[in-house]
């Protein structure tokens, strides 16, 4: 085990997170639960290929939910 840990955060923006989706495993997106204007987005990402593994609602006066995705394991042919 690296003397750092074993989970390696991509924190943004837009592009990046595009490009580390093909070696992400787990995603840890906070889903905001009102429409807002904005110029850089998270992908789209193929909910095939994860799970959801775990999601807290917070209402409030912008309700949001905090949720895990965790890739699916791949079966082999």
């Amino acid at each position: 085990e690296p003397a750092w840990g074993n989970e390696v955060f991509i924190i943004g923006g837009g592009e990046i997170f595009r490009q580390a989706m093909n070696v992400t495993n787990k995603l840890y997106l906070t889903v905001i639960e009102k429409e807002y204007n904005g110029d850089s987005y998270f992908p789209e990402f193929d909910l095939n290929e994860f799970e959801l593994t775990n999601k807290v609602f917070k209402d409030g006066e912008v309700p949001f939910s905090f949720c895990t995705y965790t890739r699916k394991a791949v079966k082999p042919k």
